[in-house]
């Protein structure tokens, strides 16, 4: 992936202001978006330097992204951006 000059993933903030920008989510939920993107990354690649109340924080915030992620669903059920039944490999 890209960088730029601070270390951000310039793709990353690519897709959530296409994401904003038609509509799918508002700017505080697509941070709420990104912000579970960096706890997924942070847990999958240093879980074992995590203590138990990080833990337990990214748990909390995961329960909370359950609405942000049906509300995703939903938006693209409606445009009908996501296959209709699901793919066969």
């Amino acid at each position: 992936m890209l960088h730029d000059h601070r270390g951000a993933w310039v793709e990353e903030t690519f897709i959530l202001r296409q994401i904003v920008e038609s509509g799918f989510l508002n700017s505080q939920e697509a941070y709420r978006l990104k912000n579970m993107a960096r706890i997924r990354n942070r847990v999958a690649h240093t879980y074992r330097r995590l203590d138990p109340e990080e833990l337990k924080a990214y748990g909390s915030e995961a329960a909370l992204s359950k609405d942000l992620a049906l509300k995703l669903i939903e938006e693209a059920r409606k445009r009908s951006v996501d296959p209709p039944k699901p793919l066969r490999l």
